[in-house]
């Protein structure tokens, strides 16, 4: 069943019941005094009997004085945000270095409009800031920093959730952890953010970014499921997630994807210099234990690989010192420009996206990175059986990677003996030249050609490049049909009588014996050798169009 038509079923069921409320899988009743609060459970409970749904016993709760629900904390004296809300803020580490403090203090500023007086309680620490100072964190420092803290996590600071006003997830991932704060009307709504274990620090940068909006989207699922919302990410590459080719895309990807499946997002891109909050909670705040789970990825489900080639690629990608600084570049993140970066990692720099390290080995989507000292005999492998350079590269392109790969395959078989002897040729047959008569009327070219519903035949002098046209009234021959034949005799006396000497006629149909002082000889089946025909056949079938054109309009006016 769906997000919406599971909403709508609760609200159908309970809409007629008094002081019951339902907001996804929770359900709240409320009264005013212990008989009014009966009626409605007694209500809510019969209601919910008829509508066959069954409620969970150990998650029930009856007559409490406080209830949390949707994110807010109901008590006698009033409406106050949950303590999950604020956990993340309370539970900020001290800042180790000027960089960590000058995050935390944006965050701060990003909160000013909500917090007063902040400018007197941060002072301390902007103090620490400044060049000519040390960074030297004293407890007037972690007075100050306290302070600050609680005014962010005041009820003053956190607005309400209103389910009628839109909403905007903030996202963002470091080296450290994951950070998401929920907004509405640019008002915070909610924190949280989670410290990354070993494994998932060494995702790619992409991988790390998409974790974060699912770790937002399942933290404040109660807030989020069933409604549209907008994810707001640091991350320009999410925007058009949807688009990427996921067979090439890192492994987990598909899967982050599946699960988002559930909500009705859009993903856009802020720039970081505005994305403070969820920056600031991302890197100082390794507080949730929430897991994001199903994202480990074991190699031999990508690839076919045995255990002993596996150990040896790890061995030589641990030796490989390319492979090792792209291995750190992954794991601690890609500079803003490609300049940045040293010149043996700018081939990886268009891919960098897409690069992950799983035990010990560097993958390019799923294919393996493979280490300088491995690429002679993995070329030697893909050309095993004597492929072609297309077949070989659909072979590489399915496990395996490393710059210039392509390049290489091309040469390789290009330079293999066994396959430049034995592989099949369709090479473009050369021009064949035609000699240049000394006299009109030496050599002579025949063809057919059919226009018009008629056939005919036409005879090009080699040397004028003269078209002599006959219209032929059907394509038989015979000894007692002299019309329907090659005229040879008149065509052999107006040729020799220009010249005595022997003609050479060609062409695809001339055929038969020779008449005269004129020899026939048939052509070479190449079209490329016919082009003085086949031009002259092209212009005479356009001047007969013409004119047929001519005489039927001439004969309907």
């Amino acid at each position: 069943m769906s997000q919406d038509i599971f909403q709508f079923k609760i609200d159908e069921t309970y809409r007629d019941c008094l002081g019951a409320i339902g907001i996804a899988d929770d359900v709240t009743v409320y009264g005013k005094s212990d008989k009014e609060h009966d009626l409605h459970l007694h209500e809510t409970m019969e209601h919910t009997r008829q509508a066959g749904i069954k409620l969970n016993d150990e998650k029930c709760v009856i007559k409490t004085k406080e209830c949390n629900f949707f994110g807010m904390l109901y008590t006698p004296d009033g409406v106050k945000p949950s303590p999950d809300k604020v956990r993340a803020i309370e539970n900020l580490e001290p800042p180790k270095d000027k960089k960590e403090l000058h995050t935390f203090l944006g965050m701060a500023t990003y909160m000013s409009s909500f917090i007063p007086n902040l400018a007197d309680h941060t002072t301390p620490l902007r103090n620490l800031l400044k060049e000519n100072v040390d960074f030297a964190w004293n407890p007037s420092h972690s007075k100050a920093f306290e302070k600050v803290k609680a005014l962010i996590c005041t009820t003053t600071t956190l607005a309400y959730y209103d389910r009628n006003e839109p909403v905007v997830l903030h996202v963002d991932a470091s080296i450290k952890g994951l950070g998401t704060a929920l907004f509405q009307n640019d008002k915070p709504i909610a924190f949280a953010s989670k410290a990354l274990p070993p494994v998932q620090t060494r995702y790619a940068n992409i991988e790390r970014e998409l974790l974060a909006v699912v770790y937002g989207c399942e933290k404040f699922h109660s807030y989020l499921y069933g409604r549209s919302f907008v994810v707001k990410t640091d991350h320009r590459p999410l925007e058009q997630i949807h688009k990427k080719n996921l067979i090439q895309a890192p492994p987990r990807l598909p899967r982050m994807l599946l699960r988002l499946q559930p909500y009705d997002c859009v993903i856009k891109y802020l720039p970081g210099r505005e994305m403070v909050t969820a920056d600031a909670l991302s890197r100082l705040s390794p507080l949730d234990e929430f897991e994001v789970s199903d994202m480990n990825v074991k190699v031999h489900h990508l690839i076919r690989i045995t255990p002993a080639k596996m150990e040896e690629f790890k061995e030589e990608t641990a030796k490989d010192e390319t492979l090792q600084l792209l291995a750190h570049k992954v794991m601690q993140g890609w500079p803003d420009s490609g300049k940045k970066i040293v010149p043996a990692l700018k081939p990886y720099w268009p891919l960098r996206d897409d690069i992950s390290v799983e035990d010990g080995l560097i993958l390019l989507g799923s294919r393996v990175i493979v280490p300088e000292s491995l690429r002679g005999n993995i070329l030697q492998q893909i050309h095993g059986g004597h492929f072609g350079i297309e077949k070989c590269k659909l072979r590489a392109k399915s496990c395996v990677y490393w710059p210039s790969i392509y390049k290489e395959i091309e040469n390789l078989v290009n330079s293999c003996c066994v396959c430049q002897k034995y592989h099949n040729s369709q090479q473009k047959e050369p021009m064949i030249p035609t000699e240049i008569p000394l006299r009109p009327w030496q050599s002579l070219s025949a063809d057919l050609f059919y226009v018009q519903q008629s056939w005919f035949l036409i005879v090009v002098d080699y040397y004028s490049k003269f078209p002599f046209v006959k219209k032929l009234h059907n394509l038989t021959t015979g000894a007692n049909n002299s019309s329907n034949c090659v005229p040879q005799g008149s065509m052999t006396a107006q040729y020799s009588s220009a010249n005595p000497r022997e003609s050479t006629a060609t062409g695809n149909s001339a055929n038969g014996p020779s008449s005269g002082n004129l020899i026939i000889q048939p052509s070479s089946p190449n079209p490329q050798c016919s082009s003085v025909t086949g031009e002259a056949v092209l212009l005479t079938g356009n001047v007969l169009k013409l004119q047929i054109y001519k005489q039927c309009s001439t004969t309907t006016t």
